[in-house]
């Protein structure tokens, strides 16, 4: 697998073309607080995640690399580089575990509805996200698989990756419908 942070150059293996593939992983960035991220950044549990499914493709991570300088310098250099790495994955994968106070995710919604109806996309937020019905409403209408845990949803990143976009597309209603039983089940299980 390669990791490729903010600022560093994206593959050439662009989607619809042949090769292990690529993954963009989307959703809420921590910001830093006296030098320190908080809260902690959800990314490193999902390139572990992708570690243990094997993933070989390239994995795009939209935060600076844990090591060494920021290699990006103002918002508009990270924009072009977050647009750049989204047009160059096979797969963008969103896990939205949002918490208004610490983690709004207010740039996620509008990539979330850029990509919508792309038909490359994964969703996934914990049931106690905030805020995230309209995605999940979208999830329905466009068929795009959706998970609960982060697990589940880099699964489905890993399967649309590995069985092209047409192929999974056909497995795109199948989750959708499941994902949304399943919503509906903890829903009723946590109501009054």
């Amino acid at each position: 697998m390669k990791i490729i942070y903010t600022g560093q150059p994206p593959e050439l293996n662009t989607p619809g073309t042949t090769g292990p593939g690529s993954i963009f992983l989307a959703g809420p960035t921590p910001r830093y607080e006296t030098g320190t991220l908080t809260p902690q950044s959800w990314r490193p549990d999902a390139l572990r995640v992708l570690e243990s499914y094997r993933f070989e493709g390239a994995v795009y991570v939209p935060e600076h690399p844990p090591e060494g300088p920021a290699l990006v310098k103002s918002q508009a250099e990270q924009i072009e580089w977050e647009w750049s790495a989204i047009a160059s994955a096979h797969v963008v994968a969103f896990w939205v575990p949002r918490e208004m106070k610490r983690m709004p995710a207010l740039t996620t919604n509008i990539e979330f509805g850029m990509l919508m109806q792309s038909g490359r996309i994964v969703f996934g937020a914990p049931q106690e996200a905030e805020h995230v019905g309209y995605m999940l409403h979208a999830c329905e209408r466009f068929k795009i698989p959706n998970a609960m845990t982060l697990e589940a949803t880099m699964h489905q990143a890993v399967l649309m990756n590995t069985l092209g976009l047409r192929d999974a597309a056909l497995l795109r209603a199948r989750d959708a419908e499941q994902a949304a039983e399943e919503r509906k089940r903890k829903r009723a299980e946590i109501s009054p």
